[in-house]
This record gives C-alpha cells, sequence and structure tokens, in this order.
C-alpha cells in the first residue's frame, strides 16, 4: 500500500497505525493525527492541522429509469488546505450517500476544531 500526502507536510510517525485504528465512513477513514482517503492500493493522507475548510457539494445526476426520467443525488465532501493565503481544494470524497457525508463532516469538526466545516446550498436552494 502507499501513502501519498495531501500536502507538503512530514510523514508523521505510526502513520499505519493511525490508518489501522481509525473509524471508516466509506471511502475515508478519520485517524486521531490523520484524515485519510482510500482508493484501490494508494491511501491519501492530511493532518488534521492543514485542514482549513471543509463542505459537501451535492451534484444531481439526471438518469433514466425505464420509460421516464429522474436524477439521482451524488454526495461529495470536500477537503480544502490553505495555500499561500487561500482556500485550495485538495480532495474531492465520493461518499455512499448523505448520512455518510454528513458523518464524516462531523468527524472532521470534532477532529479540526479550526476548520471551517459547512455545507454548500444547491442552485436554487438558500440557507441550506
Amino acid at each position: 500500500m502507499r501513502f501519498v500526502p495531501l500536502d507538503d507536510g512530514q510523514e508523521p510517525e505510526g502513520l499505519r497505525e493511525d490508518l489501522r485504528t481509525g473509524r471508516r465512513i466509506g471511502p475515508a477513514a478519520v485517524g486521531d493525527r490523520c484524515l485519510f482517503v482510500r482508493r484501490a492500493f494508494t491511501v491519501w493522507w492530511i493532518p488534521w492541522g492543514s485542514v482549513s475548510r471543509c463542505f459537501r457539494r451535492v451534484e444531481q445526476i439526471p438518469v433514466r429509469l425505464g420509460c421516464c426520467m429522474g436524477q439521482v443525488d451524488v454526495e461529495d465532501v470536500v477537503v480544502c488546505s490553505a495555500d499561500a493565503g487561500a482556500d485550495r481544494e485538495r480532495i474531492q470524497i465520493r461518499m455512499p450517500g448523505r448520512r455518510a457525508a454528513l458523518a464524516l463532516l462531523d468527524e472532521i469538526a470534532r477532529h479540526a476544531p479550526c476548520a471551517a466545516v459547512g455545507c454548500l446550498p444547491r442552485a436554487g436552494e438558500a440557507g441550506t
């Protein structure tokens, strides 16, 4: 398994142990020192001190259901870090559903208290 940092920080000691003992929410794992995202044989990680902002992005994708059309909501959690004074999106995590996305946002708010955690409203909605 290959570990790839999402920022330019040093690899902390005990990274594999933190991943192993962390709480898994969809493709993400919440450790004591880092947030991990796992895809195939690669694990991306970012330390909690580097997370400056995190939000939920909902995309509506049109699908054909038999003879009619419908829309499916796709939930993403976007993690940003401050880079030269501006927030930069580091990773977009595709979540299996709304409950998983909200649970991950709650865990990020708990582990990174200095980060701005919230939801972006859908197009046309106000104050969600």
